[in-house]
């Protein structure tokens, strides 16, 4: 790409609380759009107390999803300060993006179609719970609701024990992105015909995305998934193994129609000694009932808990040390072993997305009140 900031010269309004939205709109002022986030002058987004951590009087969490703003205050309830609001959206804004519950907006005259009739070349994206349209669209929902009410957490953790939640927004910020993907879309098809529109984003679509595979399956077989803790059922062995020193995991691409593993998955220096023959009973295992490798394999391979992880400098070994204590400060990931040469212990530094260079900072946060 040619420059780091893409979208440098539109205009996003954003009247978002919480995680989705603001995620949506910190991705396009990170691509170089200006983006004005406009939060109400009585406490702003809730996303400011979520803590602690702090900083600056303010939770890391609000931080961490509202680089590269602009802030100003406005109270919906005061008629002359929606009024400003719309003047900014006619005579600035290329998109508006909101996720205000189903109808706030359009009780302080604020609705879709009469904004986009007064400027059609405004791209508007609503971000809902559960859509727009529907016998739920007046329902508020959040991020650990929608991971249960959408069956995510039924299949995460393991057989016989409580369903587990996703430990970060994962729906919400799924969303986000997902409304990105839709604002980039109207926006080149308003390159076309110079014409905006409205876009409908929802956490419960998000949600259902994510299911893709299990619902297939359950189409297909007429099965509940079960649960494998961080394997999965379609391939084997596809998941983290105990060690005397840590947890490793160990991913190789098995499918019911190769006769025999393939040797690349574990090569002969593997970290752990004997773990390619291990595999390979495993693999004659999976073969019998994939459907079982979580319960038969975690048995062929308990032995691997009782050796220790011997670092090598064999090249090429796909292999990921599970850790605690793993840091990703600085952007960096400690004691992290990849594709590439392992056994130096060098610090891998998290890619840069190639739109932003390989100078290029976060932005900075919003402050009610500076327009």
């Amino acid at each position: 790409m040619s420059s780091t900031r893409p979208l440098s010269g539109l205009t996003v309004i954003e009247i978002g609380h919480s995680v989705a939205a603001p995620y949506a709109g910190m991705i396009l002022g990170e691509l170089g759009a200006e983006v004005i986030k406009v939060e109400n002058p009585k406490g702003g987004d809730p996303c400011r107390g979520w803590g602690p951590p702090f900083t600056e009087g303010t939770a890391t969490t609000f931080h961490a999803f509202n680089r590269a703003k602009r802030g100003i205050t406005i109270d919906l309830a005061d008629s002359a300060q929606v009024d400003r609001l719309q003047a900014l959206i006619r005579d600035r804004a290329d998109v508006l993006i909101h996720n205000l519950k189903y109808g706030t907006l359009d009780r302080y005259g604020l609705s879709a179609e009469m904004i986009t009739a007064e400027k059609p070349s405004l791209v508007w994206c609503n971000v809902g719970a559960f859509g727009s349209t529907g016998p739920l669209r007046d329902r508020p929902g959040y991020d650990p609701m929608m991971q249960a009410y959408g069956g995510l957490m039924s299949l995460l953790g393991e057989d016989g024990r409580p369903p587990v939640r996703v430990g970060v927004s994962i729906i919400d910020i799924a969303t986000g992105m997902w409304s990105v993907i839709a604002i980039l879309a109207a926006l080149q098809e308003r390159q076309r015909t110079g014409r905006g529109g409205v876009v409908d984003t929802s956490l419960y679509e998000t949600t259902l995305g994510w299911m893709t595979l299990p619902i297939s399956a359950y189409l297909a077989n007429g099965e509940i998934p079960r649960r494998h803790g961080s394997g999965i059922e379609q391939i084997v062995p596809y998941q983290a193994f105990e060690t005397a020193e840590r947890a490793i995991d160990r991913g190789c691409k098995i499918s019911h129609r190769q006769l025999t593993p393939r040797r690349h998955c574990f090569p002969e220096e593997a970290v752990v000694p004997g773990l390619a023959r291990i595999v390979e009973q495993l693999f004659v295992a999976g073969l019998q009932s994939v459907a079982n490798h979580g319960f038969e394999g975690q048995r062929r391979l308990a032995r691997i808990r009782e050796q220790p992880i011997e670092r090598t400098d064999v090249a090429r070994v796909v292999l990921v040390v599970v850790e605690a204590h793993g840091a990703l400060g600085n952007h960096r990931l400690e004691r992290f072993v990849g594709i590439g040469e392992i056994g130096k212990g060098e610090h891998v530094r998290a890619p840069v997305p190639s739109h932003a260079g390989a100078d290029a900072r976060p932005g900075p946060w919003p402050t009610p009140g500076i327009s």
